[in-house]
């Protein structure tokens, strides 16, 4: 009987708050606090972080301190004045400076040490052990190339636009036309296409013009050559089309096979995916007429994101695809308070944050009313695929609850 009176008070706790925490599993290493205005986190128990002054928060301009700070919040190195401050994916910062009209960009270690020297107009990113760099040649005249770890260029060709590497090769823009090089800087797919995307599980997604597209593997070989339809990057062996004459949405696998189909009463006329990542979701954005008494708003935007079996998600999960960095993922509840759940949706940080930021390296940077602060998360979560086909959250929150209850 008791047990079944404390099930009955745990499931009225979940109906009515959304949320219910066995304990937390994570403390604090920088408590929450004014001292700085923002804090991003670079890896390795370091962070990119800017300074208030008099309490207010000031910009990250060339002009305000920007600091590097270890988990505890302590100040390792500053910036002051001329300097501007940027994260990069590999814990690296790029570092840059205006002298005589002219602006230069290197980049440097968290504790300061140069990895590339101030030589260059800008640092595009980092990826996959290469920087890709723009030098400007003259007025409006402008080259790109790769640089390796060291600054050493992977080869003496100059491209007219670059995408970072991504599984082995990288998309060089050259005579208008775009193709591919390896790490060694060879031409392996010939530049040819109007548009393409990064490869993800060896296939990517590229344009033969403005309106058809087809998918090419690392031969260049074209996989599929449809008309007039929008193609995803592959996650987990599966990737989205939409034909825009039909207005259906397909769910495909690697050999081209159609999962699932989804028909749409409007045409979508806007998809998203990242360049580096993509998460399994399709987005999609209508336009839809609307009676106001403001002439300027005379419409809205209506925005639908649907999962990896073409069915429709809420946003919360398309949040917590895109944000799932080692095994966990930063999520609003319903009430917006912002927690951290595990690829399935179980709650391991209770949802007590205004802000939360991806996990790198078992800490994460959280807000709440401006303030910021730096948590340590408490054990290993096993990096799983992000389910966004259903709301599986609820399931397994009363799934642990009966667990719990049952001693299971």
């Amino acid at each position: 009987m008791k047990k079944f009176m404390g099930l009955l008070i745990a499931l009225s706790i979940v109906f009515s708050n959304g949320v219910f925490a066995f304990g937390a599993n994570f403390s604090y290493t920088c408590p929450l606090s004014l001292e700085y205005g923002w804090i991003e986190n670079l890896g390795n128990g370091y962070f990119l972080a800017e300074g208030k002054r008099d309490g207010i928060s000031k910009s990250s301009s060339s002009t305000r301190p920007v600091y590097i700070i270890d988990s505890s919040g302590e100040v390792v190195k500053e910036y002051e004045g001329e300097y501007s401050i940027d994260a990069l994916s590999n814990g690296n910062l790029i570092i840059g400076k205006n002298e005589n009209g002219k602006h230069l960009e290197g980049v440097i270690t968290p504790l300061g040490d140069e990895v590339i020297p101030m030589a260059y107009n800008d640092i595009i990113g980092y990826s996959e052990g290469f920087y890709g760099v723009e030098e400007k040649l003259g007025q409006g005249n402008y080259i790109y190339y790769f640089v390796d770890e060291n600054g050493k260029r992977i080869s003496d060709k100059n491209y007219e636009e670059i995408k970072l590497f991504s599984e082995g090769l990288a998309a060089v823009k050259t005579g208008g036309k775009w193709g591919y090089i390896d790490t060694k800087g060879k031409m392996v797919i010939t530049p040819k296409f109007f548009n393409v995307e990064n490869f993800c599980e060896g296939i990517a997604a590229v344009s033969t013009d403005r309106l058809i597209e087809t998918y090419i593997d690392k031969s260049g070989n074209s996989l599929r050559t449809p008309e007039e339809i929008l193609l995803s990057s592959f996650y987990n062996g599966q990737a989205f089309m939409y034909d825009r004459n039909s207005k259906t949405l397909y769910v495909i696998d690697k050999d081209m096979n159609i999962l699932k189909e989804k028909y749409f009463e409007e045409i979508p006329y806007y998809r998203e995916y990242s360049d580096d990542k993509f998460m399994g979701v399709f987005k999609t954005e209508t336009i839809v007429d609307i009676e106001s008494e403001d002439e300027y708003e005379d419409h809205k935007h209506v925005i639908k994101f649907y999962g990896s079996d073409g069915e429709e998600i809420d946003y919360s999960l398309y949040e917590r695809a895109v944000n799932y960095s080692e095994g966990l993922s930063a999520v609003p509840d319903e009430d917006y308070n912002v927690g951290y759940v595990d690829a399935n949706g179980n709650e391991v940080v209770p949802f007590i944050f205004l802000g939360g930021e991806e996990v790198k390296d078992g800490y994460a940077v959280v807000e709440d009313e401006n303030y910021y602060g730096i948590i340590k998360i408490n054990g290993n979560f096993k990096e799983e695929t992000v389910s966004t086909g259903g709301n599986l959250y609820m399931e397994n929150m009363l799934k642990n609850i009966i667990d719990v209850l049952l001693n299971k």
